[in-house]
C-alpha cells in the first residue's frame, strides 16, 4: 500500500511539472515535416485536413491568437505537411499549445 501511494505521489508530481518551454517568438508548427499552419474544417484521423485555408494572421503571437484567427473563419488550427489547391491538407496535427 505504501509503495502504491509513493508511486502515485511521484506520478502526480511529474504531471504537475511544466512541459518544455519554447524560447523566442511563438512558432505554432515547429515540426520540420508538419510546418504549414492551416485553418481546417475537418480533420480525418490526422491524415487529411479538409476545407483548409491559410490563417488570416500568418504570424500569430500565441496559441490563443492562432485559435482565434481560425475561429473567425469557423475552422480549427492545424499544422500540416502538404497543402493542395483543393482546400485539402495532408498529415495534420494540432499546433503547439492547442
Amino acid at each position: 500500500m505504501q509503495f502504491f501511494t509513493t508511486v502515485v505521489l511521484f506520478a502526480a508530481a511529474a504531471m504537475a511539472l511544466p512541459g518544455a518551454q519554447q524560447s523566442g517568438p511563438y512558432k505554432p508548427c515547429p515540426n520540420e515535416l508538419l510546418k504549414v499552419p492551416q485553418c481546417c474544417d475537418t480533420d480525418a484521423l490526422g491524415l487529411l485536413g479538409l476545407g483548409c485555408v491559410a490563417p488570416p494572421n500568418n504570424n500569430p503571437a500565441s496559441p490563443r491568437a492562432f485559435a482565434d484567427c481560425c475561429r473567425g473563419t469557423s475552422r480549427r488550427p492545424k499544422c500540416c505537411a502538404v497543402t493542395t489547391s483543393l482546400e485539402a491538407s495532408v498529415l495534420c496535427i494540432d499546433p503547439v499549445g492547442i
